[in-house]
Formats: C-alpha cells, structure tokens, sequence
C-alpha cells in the first residue's frame, strides 16, 4: 500500500474498530476519517445536523470529523460560518 493509504488508514483505524464490521458502517468510517483530515467548511451543517437527528452510533464519528473541520477552518472563520456571515460555496 501506498504511504498516502498507509496514513489513511492509521488514522482511520479507530473509527473502523467502532464499527461492528458491516460494509456500511466501514464506508460511513472511511469517509468521515477523510471528512476529519481533509473536508472543508461544506460539511459543517451537514455534520452539525448529523451529530443532533443521526443515529447514536454516529454522533461521536460526526463530532470527531466536525472538530477537525473547525480546527482547520479556525475559531473565527467557523464562527462566521454558523452565523451565516460568511457563503459555503
């Protein structure tokens, strides 16, 4: 495997052992560890609506990759964006 897949993959490695081995939730895990490492501020109210109505299994994951998210997008630039002051493109 690749180092860029060898990354993903240790990093996505807790979130996979949370599943209980279904394809589904395997897919769920792989694309919110890429969610946490690379997503933008288009998956903040995605992800906020998720870690409110989503089911209980999910809402840990979602906070995980919503954090990464606000870290990367920093405290004002976040702040912003839930206030609507600034578009998500």
């Amino acid at each position: 495997m690749g180092s860029f897949a060898d990354a993903l993959s240790r990093f996505a490695q807790p979130l996979i052992d949370d599943t209980d081995g279904s394809p589904e939730q395997l897919q769920q895990a792989l694309k919110l560890s890429q969610l946490c490492r690379a997503g933008d501020e288009r998956a903040v109210l995605p992800l906020i609506a998720a870690i409110i109505d989503g089911p209980e299994a999910f809402r840990a994951n979602a906070m995980c990759a919503l954090t990464g998210i606000a870290h990367r997008l920093g405290r004002h630039r976040l702040g912003r964006i839930l206030l609507g002051q600034e578009g998500v493109p």
